[in-house]
């Protein structure tokens, strides 16, 4: 019987732990983004970075990643809302503690209302 519950209490608490992601309030106070035509190509060449407050300092995000509706949507709802959810895999936890600037793909940030959000401790202060 002992065995059985050691068994299920490794399965169900020790190896999930490897493999959940990680979810961080931040809050946007300045916006940076500048689109470039590439020579020759005829590509754009996006610069796209979010300063932002969370609990671990201010961070530089450098947004990346190539679905162009969602980065305008994501624009366009800074005019509405502050406070946004980070989303980060396991492995991106550390980087995300140690590190000012982190790319992260634009597909991982999610608008969050802020008058209705109730989450106490959530804000560290203004910006």
């Amino acid at each position: 019987m002992l065995r059985i519950f050691v068994l299920v209490f490794v399965v169900c608490f020790l190896f999930p732990r490897h493999a959940l992601s990680k979810d961080y309030v931040v809050e946007l106070f300045e916006e940076h983004y500048k689109e470039k035509m590439m020579v020759g190509g005829g590509e754009m060449q996006i610069y796209h970075t979010w300063q932002v407050k969370t609990r671990y300092g201010a961070k530089l995000l450098v947004l990346v990643g190539d679905d162009h509706d969602y980065r305008k949507w994501l624009r366009q709802s800074r005019k509405y809302h502050k406070l946004y959810i980070l989303k980060l895999p396991e492995e991106g936890h550390q980087k995300f503690v140690r590190e000012r600037a982190v790319l992260v793909n634009v597909q991982q940030l999610h608008a969050v209302a802020s008058k209705k959000w109730a989450c106490t401790g959530c804000r560290y202060g203004p910006p």
